[in-house]
């Protein structure tokens, strides 16, 4: 039984790519390095995409207002 079997088979593929001029190593590194977070962007874009699920369990049990 593999998961496949239960998973619907989609007609749209896509697929991107962006090339870095450093070495994987370089790359990877400044990933751990990097700050997302410096501005309270990545904070703030978690929020809004949380926040039609905590909207939607308020209706579902019945405490929105």
């Amino acid at each position: 039984m593999l998961l496949d079997d239960y998973l619907p088979e989609f007609d749209v593929r896509t697929r991107y790519a962006t090339r870095i001029a450093a070495s994987p190593a370089r790359a990877y590194a400044s990933l751990w390095t990097a700050n997302f977070d410096h501005w309270g962007i990545t904070r703030t874009l978690y929020a809004v995409r949380t926040l039609h699920r905590f909207r939607r369990d308020r209706v579902r049990h019945g405490d929105a207002s």
